[in-house]
């Protein structure tokens, strides 16, 4: 059904005449494609098509989730009213109801395959009292005045504190409120620090239900105030707290624990996401820094210039006087605190008056240089946003190199940073106590109707029965916990590749030529119980342990071997086995060789990896895309391409004309397209370019392979993979114990988001620390799989990668994609050799 202009006759109601006040135009279910937002525009409604009329609002229901985006729902329930003016609309809560994506094609929740288990997810859900709406107000000064605390002093100055009472937040540029009563006016207030006269304006907006969206994020901003409240930093997007840092001395480190929260709209209800934060600071300021490495210099400028660029360019700084987080640019000499540069007011003041009169702080060091921060802007055609920083007021972050190296320090740093699952429930625990014991955090969630429940959410899900690799023999082999280090050299190779022509390189003295000996004789024992043939290497000698001796004598024997590893040990080494087995598998692989394959029943396609790497140096974005090429998904085409626009995932699909050569001049029946570094806010731009650009590129091939387009169609799956998110997923045990779960584990129900199609799987096993789930949302789906098909389709992926003897994180098609990309554009900055487009090269 869609929905016509004014003119159409199917819809007579439009030409009526108006009534003054509002009215319902439609209600019912429409058929729907895709959603479109308000205002002026139809929701719900297929092919939407602008209103005449901006006044128009979607009422409905209990539910309401983000319809900015695309879904594949097909049915919407909406009702669609009109209003005279906009204080008509104000009246009525703005809110929607949209149908579950999922509701019609997804399994149930215990699964087909593994077994049931009760599990428990770091999302606690909220209690609403129904009835409570949310206001909305934009606040303007004029003046303009940049700093948020001064903003916030502004607002308490002039008595809104009394009119709103303790429900309300500022977020900066906007004011919340829960209460019904109208603010809409001018104020007056003084500026605490020049007690010069502002402006403030409040603009009514909008009133919003408890699910609508924008309401959501109010009462993110109303949780957030309550970490506030309790005493937490807000450092970034996390919550830290300074009084129980932890400090590491040897290193000059402070590490802050603390939280980020989000409230996330989740199957059934509202519910609040807590993830535990770590914060490493340094207690040295970088002009303490700058001034070691000066001396350290010996008063040196360019030598010191050139330290500064390695040490600070590309680092991320924090400014404790607003607990923000900036990435340094460059380092401009030129500059001090005494130079000058324009507000947004137009009116021209130096860095050390901007410092002392926004945030109170006096510059003490005048010679000074000045740090230069510059970010893109999600607007087009917008200049850079620059933001000048002083050495002195800010503090570097992160760990630097000599921390990494130093063994002592990360065992210390690990032992506080790396959390188990209890450890994490016991610290979220504390958190909830705080803030349920906190007076003001109880009023002000009452006046907000929120109620934090008690406990965790938990549900059931399952885990995913393991997964059997196929060696040399045919029935396969197990590996306990996904791992198949233990058990893979008496499986033998599935592919093993004969090593007729390698070299070995190590230094001319008689304990490396003695380590040479024994690691070649390993390397054909190991070589030999993996059914690998392996020949006497040829041996090449340096004279010392240089960078650049080494680099002669690979540079003479560069022709003559496909792979080449160097390496020195001094005494015993109780790895010794481990390291030439990976040695050997890693040479295997980068010459074609496969050491195990997989049993997937999905049989005449085509799989993907596709990474969006960000390439510095071409400032723009890398794809890497590595495919399948072979029935057994054994076999791989590797490619590369640079370009601005980072949502086209279909750009690098050559690999078809590969895959019609290796497979009896075939054309796949299935893609299955894997896209990973991915941003949420691409999702629906990759939908709309990605699914158009991967089906053009399969009529190119039917067409070039001679095949009829009428009689060979391939389907299509697109699947974003998410690394990092702030999801973790924990086994419950009988007496609420809490433990990682298992390898396989699937979540498709209760923390998944209504609108998307996604699920949640934990593929390895995780002995220290807290397992990390990954999140596959699909995008877009016409091969008739089903959910628990897509369930154990990823998890079989994972067991793919063979840099690594179990599973990884991602598929490992995604892996190698991103070990490509960041090849491709850290070091070489271009595309792939054509003759290296079918190895593993990069491995």
């Amino acid at each position: 059904m869609r929905l016509h202009r004014a003119r159409c006759q199917r819809c007579p109601w439009k030409n009526r005449p108006q009534p003054e006040g509002p009215r319902k135009l439609r209600a019912g279910i429409h058929r729907t494609d895709r959603y479109s937002s308000f205002p002026g525009a139809a929701i719900g409604v297929s092919n939407s098509e602008t209103l005449e009329s901006k006044n128009y609002a979607i009422m409905s229901g209990r539910n309401g989730y983000n319809l900015a985006e695309e879904v594949d729902s097909r049915y919407a329930r909406c009702e669609i009213w009109h209003f005279p003016t906009m204080e008509h609309s104000r009246n009525h809560v703005l809110s929607y109801e949209m149908g579950n994506p999922r509701a019609n094609r997804r399994c149930q929740v215990t699964g087909i395959h593994g077994e049931p288990a009760l599990f428990v997810a770091n999302f606690l859900p909220l209690e609403q009292q129904p009835d409570q709406a949310v206001y909305e107000y934009r606040v303007e000064f004029d003046p303009p005045v940049e700093s948020r605390t001064i903003r916030y002093q502004l607002l308490d100055q002039c008595h809104i504190q009394e009119d709103f009472g303790s429900a309300f937040v500022f977020n900066g540029t906007a004011v919340y409120v829960a209460s019904s009563t109208e603010l809409e006016g001018m104020y007056i207030a003084r500026h605490p620090n020049t007690n010069e006269e502002i402006n403030i304006r409040l603009h009514s907006l909008t009133r919003l239900s408890q699910n609508h969206p924008q309401a959501i994020i109010c009462y993110s901003i109303v949780m957030k105030s309550c970490m506030d409240m309790i005493g937490l930093k807000r450092v970034g997007k996390s919550h830290h707290d300074d009084q129980e840092k932890i400090e590491l001395k040897e290193c000059h480190i402070e590490l802050w624990p603390g939280f980020e929260i989000a409230i996330k709209q989740c199957e059934n209800r509202l519910m609040l996401c807590i993830e535990n934060r770590f914060r490493v600071i340094r207690t040295q300021s970088v002009w303490d820094i700058m001034s070691y490495e000066y001396e350290r210099m010996r008063q040196n400028p360019k030598r010191f210039h050139v330290k500064m660029d390695e040490m600070l360019v590309g680092a991320t700084v924090c400014t404790r006087y607003n607990n923000k987080m900036y990435r340094v640019t460059s380092i401009n000499y030129e500059m001090s605190p005494a130079s000058t540069f324009t507000l947004l007011d137009g009116s021209v003041t130096t860095l050390k008056e901007y410092f002392e009169n926004n945030y109170n702080l006096t510059v003490t060091q005048l010679e000074q240089p000045v740090i230069i921060c510059e970010w893109k802007t999600k607007q087009v055609d917008c200049l850079p946003c620059v933001v000048y920083l002083l050495p002195e007021l800010c503090f570097p972050t992160g760990l630097t190199d000599a921390m990494r190296q130093n063994f002592r320090f990360m065992k210390e740093f690990s032992h506080h940073t790396v959390m188990s699952p209890e450890k994490r429930r016991r610290r979220t625990e504390n958190l909830l106590r705080r803030i349920r014991n906190n007076d003001e955090c109880r009023i002000l969630l009452l006046k907000w109707g929120i109620e934090l429940t008690e406990r965790l959410v938990s549900f059931h899900s399952w885990e995913l029965e393991p997964e059997k690799l196929i060696g040399i023999h045919p029935q396969g082999y197990f590996g306990k916990r996904a791992d198949m280090g233990r058990v893979m050299h008496y499986n033998g190779c599935f592919r093993g590749m004969h090593l007729e022509n390698w070299v070995v390189v190590f230094c001319n003295t008689a304990m490396a030529q003695d380590m040479a000996c024994q690691f070649i004789e390993a390397v054909k024992d190991f070589g030999k119980s993996m059914r690998i043939a392996v020949n006497h290497p040829l041996l090449q000698t340096c004279n010392d342990t240089t960078t650049s001796s080494y680099h002669s004598a690979v540079v003479e024997a560069m022709e003559r071997m496909p792979t080449l590893r160097g390496r020195q040990e001094r005494g015993h080494n109780r790895n010794f086995i481990s390291i030439v087995r990976k040695i050997v598998l890693q040479m295997n692989c980068k010459m074609g060789g496969a050491p195990w394959k997989m049993n997937i029943p999905v049989k005449n396609a085509i799989f993907i990896g596709c990474y969006h790497y960000c390439d510095p140096m071409l400032h723009g974005r890398t794809d890497a895309c590595v495919s399948t090429t072979d029935q057994d998904y054994t076999k791989f085409y590797c490619q590369t391409r640079s370009h601005e626009n980072s949502n086209e995932p279909g750009a690098n699909l050559e690999a078809l004309r590969q895959y019609f050569v290796n497979n009896d001049r075939t054309l796949p029946e299935k893609i299955f397209l894997y896209c990973d570094g991915v941003d949420e806010e691409q999702f629906s731009s990759i939908k709309e370019q990605g699914v158009s650009l991967v089906q053009q590129a399969c009529r190119e091939a039917i067409t070039s392979s001679g095949l009829k387009p009428a009689c060979h169609r391939m389907k299509l799956a697109i699947i974003i993979v998410t690394k990092n998110i702030n999801v973790r997923i924990f086994k419950c045990g009988a007496d609420y114990t809490f433990t990682n779960p298992s390898p396989g584990t699937v979540v498709n129900s209760t923390i998944t988001r209504p609108e998307k199609n996604e699920f949640y799987l934990v593929p390895s096993h995780v002995g220290l620390g807290t397992a990390k789930p990954v999140c596959y949302t699909v995008i877009y789906d016409d091969t008739g799989l089903s959910p628990d098909d897509h369930h154990r389709l990823a998890f079989k992926l994972c067991h793919l990668y063979y840099n690594w003897q179990g599973t990884v994180r991602v598929p490992a098609l995604c892996q190698y994609a991103f070990k490509l990309a960041s090849m491709m554009s850290q070091s070489v900055h271009g595309e792939v050799n054509k003759e290296l487009r079918g190895k593993l090269f990069f491995l």
